[in-house]
């Protein structure tokens, strides 16, 4: 795939689970120290098979293996759960959609690694992953690591306006601590989730990284970012899915500032009057065109229509799916 050449996974061999399924162990063993704790990557998916074989190949294709990979179906209805089961890795099916908080807090009971490394079902990890990973790891006071992802599916304007404006990185340089993780790139060590409950299910699709971010460092740990760990994203975008994806960001993006104090809401408000000058100003002066201007206009109306709605009751758990 394009983000790289296919490495042959090592120590890897596959068995048949007690449902008859494909499983992938490490045949060094599980066993581990305080300096190289157990991996379990998971993957949670709702409909994404357009992605899903690049996805999976990227995580048997690290140059050093994780413990497990689990794959968490949430009720797709595109035949992703048949793509899955092709691998030599563990499938779960929850024969509904639940949301993507909740399918990760089913991660917590299902994958056995002291490490949950979460991807997006359209994220394809760097082949270093999980070496970088285990090397941040090595200091047993972190909690929790996150990385960047790299926009490479670009083929119209709305992908640029994301590729541009709504990236999941924090920049070039290693941060520690960390303000937060984006979640198509994160691990946690299991006792540091178990520790505040989990995600929240109220996040159904977005948001919940945030949130879990601002409730682990209320709790004390310490949370790092390195952006050498790298994961390829291959989102697409047309006009609906983007003004949806932008409509999503900042109304859950807000709900977890809300949620978690007064500190962080002024910020959250000057960011997005920030991010609001630039992507009118890189309309206006750099792709100098009526249909960025419409884009950026548009932006700017979802984050108003977002504010708003964060001053009605958060509607729980009804939101529709992943």
């Amino acid at each position: 795939f394009r983000d790289g050449p296919r490495r042959t996974p090592r120590r890897i061999r596959s068995a048949k689970s007690r449902d008859g399924s494909k499983t992938m162990t490490n045949i060094s063993g599980s066993s581990s120290s305080s300096d190289h704790p157990t991996v379990s990557i998971v993957i949670p998916c709702y409909n994404g098979a357009p992605y899903l074989e690049g996805t999976l190949e990227s995580a048997l294709s690290q140059t050093i293996p994780p413990d497990e990979i689990l794959f968490i179906d949430d009720g797709s209805t595109d035949g992703s759960g048949k793509i899955a089961r092709r691998f030599p890795i563990r499938c779960h099916s929850n024969g509904k959609n639940l949301g993507l908080a909740a399918t990760r807090n089913l991660a917590l009971q299902l994958a056995k690694g002291e490490v949950i490394l979460f991807l997006d079902v359209d994220a394809r990890a760097d082949g270093r992953l999980v070496e970088l990973l285990r090397a941040e790891l090595a200091e047993s006071d972190i909690m929790a690591v996150g990385g960047q992802g790299i926009e490479v599916n670009i083929q119209n304007e709305y992908d640029e306006f994301r590729q541009r404006f709504f990236s999941q990185s924090l920049g070039s340089r290693r941060l520690d601590p960390a303000p937060v993780l984006f979640g198509l790139c994160s691990a946690y060590r299991r006792d540091a989730l178990s520790r505040i409950g989990g995600f929240d299910p109220k996040f159904r699709t977005n948001g919940e990284d945030f949130d879990l971010s601002f409730r682990l460092k209320a709790a004390g740990s310490r949370l790092v970012y390195n952006p050498e760990l790298k994961v390829y994203h291959h989102r697409h975008d047309d006009r609906e899915s983007f003004l949806a994806l932008v409509h999503r960001w900042f109304y859950w993006g807000g709900r977890a500032y809300q949620k978690n104090g007064r500190a962080y809401v002024i910020p959250f408000v000057a960011k997005i009057a920030w991010d609001a000058l630039r992507q009118i100003g890189y309309a206006l002066f750099v792709k100098r065109g009526w249909s960025s201007v419409r884009i950026a206009l548009q932006i700017v109306n979802l984050r108003l229509s977002a504010i708003r709605d964060l001053w009605r009751p958060c509607p729980g758990n009804n939101l529709g799916s992943t």
